[in-house]
């Protein structure tokens, strides 16, 4: 009986560990995922501050003349 009850705590707790490194992984490869947005967003911006200097200057620079 008590070889019977020590194989099904093994069994959940290898359950349980393996939920919990699914879990780590999820968590992981959503971390990346994020970080690759982040960085996006960091270039998109710097790029739309790069049009936006360019229209205004060319927009108010040529109209001075």
């Amino acid at each position: 009986m008590s070889y019977n009850n020590d194989v099904i705590r093994n069994a959940i707790a290898t359950a349980a560990l393996g939920l919990f490194g699914w879990h780590m992984l999820t968590l992981h490869n959503i971390a990346k995922s994020v970080e690759v947005l982040i960085e996006k967003v960091g270039n998109s911006t710097a790029r739309i501050e790069r049009l936006e200097n360019k229209v205004f200057f060319s927009e108010y620079g040529t109209s001075k003349k």
